[in-house]
C-alpha cells in the first residue's frame, strides 16, 4: 500500500489513536503527505480530567497540536475514554460545541 490506496485502487484510510505528545513538525510533515493517515487525538473533557488521565500538561499540547492540524489543513478527529468522572462533560451541550467549533 502506498500513498492511501491498495492494490486494487481503493482508498484506505488509517486512524492513529494518540495523546499527541509526540506529533512534533516531522510527524505533522507526514500526516501531510500521506493523507491517509489520520490522527485521533484523545482527549477526556477539558484541562483538569484530560491532564489527569493523560499527563500534565497533555490538554494545553493537544491544544497547540489542534491549531497546527488546522493551519496545515490536515485531517483529524478526536475520541474520549467516557468515565464515570467525565461523562457530564463529554456528553454536555457546552464541551461537544467546543469540538464543533474547533
Amino acid at each position: 500500500m502506498r500513498d492511501g490506496f491498495s492494490a486494487s485502487g481503493a482508498v484506505v484510510s488509517n486512524g492513529l489513536q494518540t495523546n499527541g505528545t509526540l506529533i512534533d513538525d516531522a510527524v505533522l510533515d507526514r500526516f501531510q503527505q500521506q493523507r491517509n493517515l489520520v490522527p485521533v487525538l484523545s482527549i477526556e473533557g477539558y484541562q483538569e480530567d484530560t491532564d489527569g488521565r493523560r499527563g500534565q500538561g497533555v490538554y494545553e499540547y493537544l491544544q497547540t497540536i489542534i491549531a497546527k492540524l488546522q493551519a496545515r489543513d490536515i485531517f483529524y478527529a478526536v475520541s474520549m475514554t467516557v468515565t464515570r468522572t467525565n461523562y457530564e462533560t463529554v456528553t454536555g451541550e457546552r464541551f461537544v460545541q467546543k469540538l464543533v467549533d474547533l
